[in-house]
């Protein structure tokens, strides 16, 4: 999974955007909320491309980013030790 590479086939963020601009063409009350991507250390939390490639949708100012983050019981990060 990537973010801000602009291939359609990976780029979690260009994903993001199409699913969000479908839901807001039904409901553009709602809030999307997107998590990061990951790789096998740190999954779901990884939203620096964030900065650079944000997630745009028609309508604007509906998006939450969401860290996802795991318990030791499920894998221990060094930061929990």
């Amino acid at each position: 999974t990537t973010w801000g590479s602009g291939n359609v086939g990976t780029d979690w963020n260009l994903a993001a955007e199409r699913v969000g601009n479908a839901i807001q063409n039904v409901n553009n009350r709602w809030l999307m909320i997107v998590e990061g991507v990951g790789n096998a250390t740190w999954w779901g939390s990884n939203l620096m491309g964030v900065d650079t490639h944000p997630i745009r949708l028609q309508v604007p100012n509906k998006v939450v980013y969401s860290v996802h983050e795991y318990a030791n019981d499920t894998f221990t990060q060094t930061w929990f030790k």
